[in-house]
This record gives structure tokens, sequence and C-alpha cells, in this order.
């Protein structure tokens, strides 16, 4: 398979009646990502969402993920989307935060390991509630 195609796909785990995340590296054309979606709501997943670090989102990734079965589609800040992440079920999470810790940690001699355990300041800024009464990106999840 070339690029953005799927040849196979397995399983491991029960899904039936579970909320799924899948979790990647990067989504380009959102092909594999709405494919194993599908593939989870096939085998009885109630719901699936997906989170990436880079959000490449070129070519039908948009549509794709529109039409997708995904409630939510999570991805970071690291790619400027500017006006292509204008759908409902794509979310960004900024990481300028966590990039400015990690620099100063360099910068002071600091390891930069304490930033991925909770309670990183950074990470807290990152899935804190986004205003009154509205469930943060992360917590939102489980809605």
């Amino acid at each position: 398979a070339g690029p953005g195609e799927v040849e196979g796909m397995n399983v491991v785990g029960e899904i039936d009646g579970k909320h799924c995340i899948i979790v990647d590296d990067m989504i380009d054309t959102a092909g594999t990502l709405c494919k194993s979606a599908e593939t989870l709501m096939e085998m009885g997943a109630k719901s699936v969402s997906a989170c990436a670090t880079h959000g490449l989102l070129t070519g039908p990734a948009i549509d794709r993920i529109e039409k997708s079965c995904m409630q939510h589609v999570i991805v970071s800040d690291s790619i400027p989307l500017e006006q292509k992440a204008t759908n409902p079920k794509i979310r960004v999470v900024s990481i300028r935060g966590l990039i400015a810790e990690a620099i100063q940690c360099m910068t002071s001699g600091q390891s930069v390991s304490g930033l991925f355990s909770l309670p990183s300041p950074a990470l807290r800024a990152a899935t804190a509630p986004q205003g009154a009464g509205k469930p943060g990106v992360l917590g939102s999840l489980s809605d």
C-alpha cells in the first residue's frame, strides 16, 4: 500500500461497547484514520475519537473527517491549520506553553522529562477547562 492507503488492520482487545481513542503521530489525508474508526465502529465501539501530534490535513482529509463516524479529532498546533480546520469535529490544542517550558528547561540545564507528567503547568494549561462551564479538550472526550 502507498501513502494514505490502508492495506490491512488488526485490533487487539475488546471493543464492543467501549469508547475508543485512536492515537497517532500525524494525520495526513486521514484515509487510514477514518478506516480505523470505521473498523472500530463495525466491531461494536460505542464511539471513536482520535488524537495526533501533527495535523497535516492534506487533500481530502477535512472532508473525510467531516463525513467520518468519529466524534472528535484532536491535533496540536505544531503545524498551522488556519482556515483548513473549520470543521467542528477538529479541535486544536496549543503546544506553545509546552515548547516554552522545554526551552526554559534546556537553557537552565534542567531535564525536560518532567514536562510530560502531570502536574506540569503546560499540560495543566492544555487540559484545563476552556471558559466557564465548558469542558477542556481532553475532558470533552467523555461526553
